[in-house]
């Protein structure tokens, strides 16, 4: 059986809840079609899936040159880890990194708070 480190040392349950297995990441194309499928979409497949494209270029874009980014399942901010020993100091890359910063938004929240979960003992 894995081992597995438990962050709650003093919690009193005999199991961690972790997620173990998960379905493979989507695309942005697999999302896209699903969209189309679903009828939430009703542009074309390929139109969305440049637009989307588009929109991750930018947002990337707009990431690295400083702005936060916010949608309504998630914002993202950069910052730069570390410390300097002057204040003029010039930037060091692997002293100081830039770190992306990603948080879930109340709307996400509130899609969180629907998902029923079934929890099971490992498989061995």
């Amino acid at each position: 059986m894995e081992s597995v480190l438990n962050y709650l040392p003093q919690a009193k349950g005999k199991y961690i809840a972790r997620s173990t297995r998960h379905e493979a990441p989507l695309s942005v194309e697999t999302v896209c079609q699903s969209a189309k499928n679903r009828g939430g979409y009703t542009g074309t497949v390929d139109n969305m899936i440049a637009d989307v494209k588009a929109y991750q270029e930018e947002a990337v874009f707009l990431l690295a040159d400083g702005y936060a980014l916010k949608n309504k399942c998630y914002a993202m901010h950069q910052k730069v880890d570390g410390t300097v020993d002057r204040a003029d100091a010039a930037w060091n890359r692997e002293k100081n990194p830039v770190v992306v910063v990603h948080t879930k938004t109340a709307e996400m929240d509130k899609v969180l708070n629907t998902i029923d979960l079934s929890l099971r003992a490992p498989l061995m």
